[in-house]
């Protein structure tokens, strides 16, 4: 029995192993393909800057919709390096607080543009990380990544609101229903979870629209969580570090701090890419092909020229 037990678990290991090696194959691969690093860095040139002009979108529609400032910092500032929010605290608080309806229209032209860049790059990307062709009509290009980012940013103004009124709607509705008080305290104590519950969904939708390949809900799971998790690990690791190893950011102040947004953003840019690529290994592995959408036109594209790997089995 023992003997049988034994060669059970040796069997097991090497398929394990097995496994863990055939998938790492894949992985690498889609990495290189998908030049992440690289990527990266063009989506954190575009985010960077989209950050003004949607930062003036904000600061314009807050008052009509009678929101406090304040309340949206608790989110922002789970999501940054604390250094970086620190450091841009106030002038956050002044931009949300002030509005200039002369600019909006100029500011909310230069999210769309600079973010839909930035959108660009990632459907570029992803579709390396795919294996596919990507969509042939710039012009439907262009509007495709210009759509998907209005639908972001709406879909981000819309859990803000939400959240924004949901205290309110609380205290409004406790006495009438007569819930527990205390309903009223763990809502104020769900920053983290509602956080990163948002950063999934935004995940979620990048990984199934953006690429041009047919994926399924399931499929994107995985990357969306990794992504979300290295989203939040990375920025909590960018405070432990400032604080006690950057000294030289302090020091320099503005430039520091200036230093600090780009090198953060280049690491999320990269992570999100990273998310698609995790997601075509998986697939790949799974498959051993990736599907193409139908184009525009009446034919069909052939399935992706992709080497199947073996899974062992």
């Amino acid at each position: 029995m023992a003997n049988s037990q034994s060669s059970k678990l040796e069997v097991k290991k090497e398929e394990t192993v097995k496994v863990v090696k055939s998938f790492s194959i894949i992985l690498i691969k889609k990495y290189r393909e998908a030049e992440v690093w690289n990527s990266g860095a063009i989506i954190s040139y575009y985010f960077l800057l989209s950050i003004f002009p949607v930062m003036v979108v904000v600061s314009n529609i807050l008052p009509y919709l009678r929101l406090d400032a304040a309340e949206l910092l608790p989110y922002i500032e789970n999501i940054v390096p604390t250094y970086f929010f620190n450091q841009l605290e106030n002038l956050l608080m002044n931009w949300f607080s002030q509005s200039s309806g002369s600019i909006l229209s100029i500011a909310v032209i230069g999210a769309l543009w600079s973010a839909s860049r930035g959108m660009n790059a990632m459907q570029v990307s992803m579709n390396k990380a795919y294996g596919v062709e990507p969509r042939r009509n710039f012009v439907i290009i262009r509007l495709f990544s210009l759509i998907l980012t209005a639908l972001l940013i709406l879909c981000i103004m819309v859990l803000v609101i939400v959240f924004g009124f949901g205290q309110l709607i609380l205290e409004y509705i406790t006495p009438v229903f007569k819930l527990p008080l205390m309903i009223s305290e763990t809502f104020q104590s769900l920053r983290w979870p509602v956080t990163m519950s948002v950063l999934f969904v935004i995940f979620c939708v990048l990984y199934y629209f953006v690429p041009h390949a047919k994926v399924t809900v399931k499929s994107v799971l995985p990357g969306a969580a990794i992504s979300t998790i290295g989203w939040m690990l990375v920025s909590q690791a960018f405070a432990i570090y400032v604080k006690y190893f950057a000294f030289g950011a302090k020091t320099y102040g503005t430039i520091g701090t200036f230093m600090i947004i780009l090198i953060w953003l280049q690491v999320i840019g990269a992570l999100m890419t990273a998310g698609a690529v995790i997601n075509a290994s998986m697939d790949v592995y799974q498959n051993g092909s990736i599907n193409e959408p139908r184009s525009f036109h009446t034919r069909k594209y052939s399935r992706s020229k992709i080497k199947p790997f073996s899974n062992g089995k």
